[in-house]
């Protein structure tokens, strides 16, 4: 049977080390995206930054803490060496060869692994406020992942059947734009902007994934419904000021 202390020590353990990857994912959006909430959102919502930041970070470091316990002489100097592999590690294997790109880019992850390895060490000498110190930064991980931080600012928007337009005095984020096609239908779209300042657009089915399209002309776009069901146009902005219209329409 495993004793209630073991049981502590292994949640302790857990909560240390998801205060880290939380701190890290934090700081890292913040350092890289700025103080904008939206930015920091896209950022950390990226597949790829949040499966190295959190769960690779995670089960990574407690191997390479099992084995640095293991080099009882040297064991402070192997974790902080195998910390600095582990930020290396995936771009390496991604790349499958040691490329400039992946110096870069492991360097990064090195500083993030040690960033990492600094917040775990030094929540270990709290060990009471460890939990709740975790689940806070979790939460506020959580938010910053599942929340919309878009801004707008005088907006005004008109919406028929086929057609939606707005204007703006301030607009940083992403608006979505609603439209039901059947499966195998050609969805093709015109959007004119008239703003300035950075913008864009891409598109989600349903499931939020997204959706191939081709530029037909200067400003039209098409995608195919591959299922039956409402896609999003989403327009994101940057800092935009202005206009925008948009008309679809659906060939069956």
């Amino acid at each position: 049977m495993v004793s209630g202390f073991r049981v502590s020590r292994i949640i302790y353990y857990a909560a240390a080390k998801l205060f880290a990857a939380s701190f890290t994912l934090l700081l890292f959006a913040f350092c890289i995206a700025g103080p904008s909430l939206y930015d920091m959102s896209e950022l950390i919502g990226t597949r790829g930054i949040f499966i190295l930041l959190v769960p690779y970070a995670i089960g990574y470091s407690a191997l390479a803490d099992g084995a640095a316990h293991l080099i009882k002489k040297y064991k402070a100097a192997a974790r902080f060496l195998l910390y600095l592999i582990g930020g290396h590690l995936p771009f390496l294997f991604v790349m499958g060869k040691y490329t400039v790109f992946t110096f870069m880019a492991g360097s990064v992850g090195s500083i993030c692994a040690l960033i990492f390895l600094g917040a775990y060490s030094w929540i270990r000498r709290y060990p009471k406020h460890a939990a709740a110190l975790s689940i806070v930064l979790t939460a506020a991980a959580a938010v910053l992942l599942t929340g919309d931080f878009t801004v707008k600012k005088g907006w005004t928007e008109t919406r028929i059947s086929s057609s939606y337009e707005a204007e703006f005095a301030y607009f940083h984020g992403a608006h979505s734009i609603g439209v039901y096609a059947e499966a195998g239908d050609t969805v093709q779209y015109t959007i004119r902007w008239s703003a300035s300042g950075g913008y864009g657009h891409h598109v989600l089915d349903d499931r939020g994934e997204y959706v191939a399209q081709s530029m037909d002309a200067e400003n039209m776009y098409s995608f195919q419904a591959n299922d039956s069901g409402y896609y999003s146009i989403v327009l994101t902005g940057d800092r935009l000021r202005g206009s925008f219209k948009i008309d679809w329409t659906l060939d069956r």
